[in-house]
C-alpha cells in the first residue's frame, strides 16, 4: 500500500449513520477482502472500514491538501461473506435490512449495528418490517436477534412489552463485569443501541430505561431517589462490585448519583463515563412545550419535522407525524408517546434542582466540542471541584445532540478502549 486515507461516510443520503472508507493507493494488487482480513487481525471491529476504494492516486486541491469532494462514492458491500437467504421470511427481511442500510444486498447472516445500524435505523427497520410482513418486531428482540438468520427464527415470538423494561440487555450474555447505560432525559435507552460495536470484547452491556413505561406512577421526587432505585435494579443483575456506569447528559447525571450512592453502600465504582453531561446553573425550569418535549424524548429528530412540529395544532397529530417519519416503531401508542413526554418534563426539573455530592474516584468525560461556548469554560471544567480523583477529558468533534450517532459512538469506544477503560486498573491523570 501506497497511500491511505480513512474518512467518515454516509451509505446514502436519506441516512445518518456514518461508517469508514478507506481510499488507498496500491503498490501491487491486492483485492479489498485482503485488506479487511489484513486489519481485522490488528484492530477491533469498528475501527476497520466498512469500505474500501483503491485509486490510482488520491486527489488533491491546488494547495496539494486532500479534495474530499473528489473522492469517489464506494460500493458498499456487507461485511461478512455473503449467504443468500434461504426461503421466503429471510429474503423478505434481507430485503429490508438492505433498503434501510442503503446496500444493494445484505447476508442472512450479518449483524445490523455492525453495518451501520443504530437507534433511528433501528426504527425504521422495524416500521419496514411491519409493513412488509404485519409483524412488530420490538427494538429489544432486535437487539438480541440483529441478524437476518436469528430474526427470522425469533419471528415468530409474540411480542410483549419486553422492549420497555427498565434493563435492557444490549450485549448478554458475556465475560466480566457488565457497564450499565443510564438513559438520557427522554427515558429511552435505545441511543446506546451502537455502542455494543463500538466497544470489542464481549463484556455485558444493559440500557437504563424509564421505569414510567411499564409503572404509570412511577414518579421520583430527586435524581437521588431515581438513582437508588437504578441500583437496586442493576444489583439484580449484578449483586456488588466493582460497578461501571456510563450516562449521556441527563443519563450522566444519574449515573454519577448512584456512583456517589454505591460508594457510600461499600462498592467499588471501577469507571464512570460521562457524556457531556453539564451540571444544572442553578436556574429553574419553566413549563416548556409539548414540541420542545418531543424533541428533547426523540433526539434523532430532524430541523425539519421539529419545524413542522410546531405547525400542528395537535398531539394525535405530531404523534402520527412521528410514526409518518418512523422515528417510533407502531408497537408504541399515543399512551407510551405521553408517557415519555411526562418523563422528559420530570426529568428536566429532576436535573434543574440536582445537587451532586463529591464521588471518590476518576471520571473520563467525553466533550462535544460543537456544543462548546467560545470564551467560557469548558463543561469538564464544573466537574473538578466535585471530584476526589482523575479527569480524564477526551473531545468529539459534534454537537451535544449527536454524542450517540455511530461516528461519535466509535470514537468513544476507540478512546475507552484505548485507555483501558474496561480493565480493572485505574485511569491515570490526562
Amino acid at each position: 500500500m501506497r497511500e491511505a486515507v480513512v474518512i467518515a461516510r454516509a451509505r446514502h443520503e436519506k441516512t445518518l449513520d456514518q461508517q469508514l472508507v478507506a481510499y488507498v493507493t496500491l503498490v501491487a494488487q491486492i483485492d479489498a477482502s485482503a485488506l479487511r482480513e489484513h486489519l481485522s487481525s490488528r484492530l477491533p471491529d469498528y475501527m476497520v472500514p466498512s469500505a474500501f476504494v483503491v485509486l490510482d492516486a488520491l486527489p488533491l486541491t491546488p494547495n496539494g491538501k486532500l479534495d474530499r469532494r473528489a473522492l469517489p462514492d464506494p460500493q458498499w458491500q456487507s461485511l461478512d461473506e455473503y449467504v443468500a437467504p434461504r426461503n421466503a421470511l429471510e429474503a423478505t427481511l434481507a430485503q429490508c435490512f438492505a433498503s434501510v442500510l442503503g446496500l444493494e444486498r445484505v447476508s442472512v447472516f450479518d449483524n445490523f449495528f455492525a453495518l451501520g445500524g443504530h437507534s433511528l435505523l433501528a426504527v425504521q427497520l422495524t416500521a419496514h418490517i411491519d409493513a412488509k410482513l404485519g409483524q412488530n418486531i420490538s427494538i429489544r428482540e432486535l437487539f438480541k436477534a440483529p441478524s437476518v438468520a436469528e430474526l427470522a427464527d425469533h419471528l415468530n415470538t409474540t411480542p410483549s412489552d419486553m422492549e420497555f423494561d427498565t434493563i435492557l440487555p444490549m450485549r448478554a450474555p458475556g465475560e466480566g463485569a457488565p457497564l450499565f447505560c443510564i438513559h438520557p432525559v427522554g427515558g429511552l435507552a435505545w441511543s446506546y443501541a451502537g455502542l455494543a460495536q463500538s466497544i470489542e470484547g464481549n463484556r455485558p452491556i444493559y440500557a437504563v430505561q424509564t421505569p414510567a413505561l411499564q409503572q404509570p406512577d412511577y414518579d421520583p421526587a430527586t435524581i437521588a431517589e431515581m438513582a437508588s432505585d437504578y441500583i437496586a435494579r442493576i444489583r439484580s443483575i449484578q449483586p456488588e462490585g466493582p460497578y461501571r456506569l456510563l450516562g449521556w447528559s441527563f443519563g450522566g447525571l444519574v449515573a454519577y448519583e448512584m456512583a456517589t450512592q454505591l460508594q457510600t453502600l461499600g462498592e467499588t465504582i471501577d469507571q464512570l463515563v460521562l457524556l457531556d453531561s453539564r451540571l444544572p446553573d442553578g436556574h429553574q425550569t419553566h413549563e416548556v412545550d409539548e414540541c420542545t418535549l418531543m424533541t428533547a424524548a426523540f433526539p434523532n429528530m430532524s430541523d425539519e419535522l421539529t419545524i413542522a412540529l410546531r405547525d400542528m395544532q395537535t398531539t394525535s397529530e405530531r404523534v402520527d407525524a412521528l410514526r409518518a417519519n418512523r422515528l417510533i416503531p407502531a408497537y408504541i401508542t399515543d399512551r407510551h408517546v405521553m408517557t415519555l413526554i411526562d418523563a422528559t418534563q420530570r426529568n428536566m426539573h429532576l436535573q434543574a434542582t440536582f445537587a451532586p455530592k463529591r464521588f471518590g474516584g476518576d471520571i473520563v468525560y467525553f466533550t462535544a466540542t460543537r456544543s462548546e461556548e467560545p470564551g467560557k469554560p469548558r463543561h469538564v471544567a464544573e466537574w473538578r471541584d466535585r471530584v476526589d480523583g482523575s479527569i480524564v477529558n477526551v473531545d468529539v468533534d459534534c454537537a451535544h445532540a449527536d454524542m450517540c450517532q455511530p461516528s461519535s459512538l466509535a470514537k468513544i469506544g476507540t478512546h475507552l478502549a484505548s485507555l483501558n477503560v474496561f480493565e480493572e486498573s485505574k485511569v491515570a491523570n490526562d
